[in-house]
């Protein structure tokens, strides 16, 4: 839920303002084009950082209150240790955070394209959901795009299978392929976003 609210404000920041009559006046005082949208940018990143850093602490401060953190035991066997469980939960969230980058320079594409904020914001969130939704379509080549790999409604990133796995659960399967695919595919699709986005502004009437 965070990543669509994300994608739908870093839409609306870029599209709102040029509603407003604000990105005019920026462009009046000489600010670039490009440069505005890079700025969008980058502040889309720093308030995703800071809505991620708030919504860990959340999540250990209600986690440390309700249950002691351990190891897997049943029947008297350690199924996964602590150690194991926490280095899981961080390879999960770093492999979670990889798509965050081009879903924000996707989003951004789409509000320099749209004609107002609000197709911008329902583009945005739809064309995301919509990838969410069918990606499962499109069989091995899913995993050449970066929404495979974000957790959403239809979660099948590794983050998913770290919460199968440290609840223990013998049957995940860890496919390394993947996980360098998830690391390494969402970057340039991130650039090739925001270059369209640029190119695509410098010949938007704004």
């Amino acid at each position: 839920m965070l990543g669509l609210m994300l994608v739908a404000y870093t839409a609306w920041s870029f599209a709102g303002e040029r509603d407003s009559g604000a990105l005019r006046h920026l462009l009046i005082r000489s600010a670039s084009r490009g440069g505005v949208v890079l700025a969008k940018l980058v502040a889309a990143h720093l308030l995703a950082l800071c809505a991620l850093l708030v919504m860990t602490l959340g999540i250990v401060a209600v986690t440390t209150l309700l249950w002691d953190f351990g190891p897997v035991v049943e029947d008297g066997y350690e199924l996964i240790g602590s150690v194991e469980i926490r280095s899981e939960v961080a390879l999960g969230l770093k492999l979670a955070l990889a798509p965050m980058p081009a879903a924000l320079a996707f989003s951004m594409l789409v509000a320099v394209c749209a004609q107002s904020a609000t197709q911008a914001v329902t583009g945005a969130l739809g064309l995301t959901l919509a990838l969410d939704i069918f990606k499962g379509l499109l069989g091995d080549a899913a995993y050449y795009l970066y929404a495979t790999f974000q957790p959403s409604l239809i979660d099948q990133s590794y983050l998913q299978d770290v919460s199968r796995l440290v609840r223990g659960y013998s049957d995940v399967m860890i496919d390394n392929r993947a996980m360098t695919l998830n690391l390494w595919i969402p970057w340039p699709q991130m650039l090739l976003f925001m270059v369209l986005a640029l190119l695509i502004v410098r010949r938007r009437t704004l």
